[in-house]
């Protein structure tokens, strides 16, 4: 998915949007609405107008994920990786995603664990965060990143992963549906 401002330097959103050959994945933002007929005639997800109410994004994001529900599997782009390379002290090492149990952020730090043990790197949660969404990660607090085909059991308030209990965050109790989530990632 791909937030797009209309009104850029030099190249418009529009005109961006006729350069790229799919555009179902995009949602236009702007201070004007001159634009919508256009955005939608090329086949946009939705059209949020400056400044965006929360609601509003949050209706357009699922939109979106509607959108993705709606295609079977077998059409749906999969993500060539299957590792990423950290690096712990001097060394860089590889993990498997599949091995990953969750990731905790500590301060700058992040704690990756898998089987039977931890790696630590100097990273930031988001970006782990960006890296792993297409293999079906989410965030669940500000200091947790889980997979979601790890997820054993869970309640409004926690996951438990592998025996290990990990906390909701207040604030991502309203934006994640783990019924939904787990459903569709299987």
């Amino acid at each position: 998915m791909i937030f797009l401002d209309v009104e850029m330097p030099s190249l418009n959103g529009i005109e961006l949007i006729k350069l790229i050959s799919d555009s179902r994945n995009i949602i236009l933002i702007t201070a004007s609405n001159k634009y919508a007929v256009e955005g939608f005639n090329l086949d946009v997800i939705d059209y949020l107008m400056k400044p965006i109410k929360f609601d509003r994004f949050f209706k357009a994001v699922n939109k979106f994920k509607k959108i993705i529900a709606s295609i079977p599997n077998n059409e749906i782009e999969q993500p060539k990786e299957k590792s990423i390379y950290v690096k712990e002290n001097y060394k860089t090492i590889k993990i498997d995603i599949k091995q990953i149990y969750y990731i905790e952020s500590i301060k700058e730090y992040v704690k990756i664990y898998i089987k039977n043990k931890f790696i630590i790197t100097k990273q930031s949660l988001k970006y782990f965060e960006e890296l792993l969404i297409p293999f079906s990660f989410i965030r669940i607090h500000n200091s947790f990143l889980v997979p979601t085909e790890k997820i054993n059991a869970y309640t409004k308030s926690i996951v438990e992963i592998n025996g290990v209990t990990l906390p909701i965050g207040r604030s991502y109790k309203n934006l994640i549906n783990l019924d939904e989530i787990i459903k569709r990632s299987k």
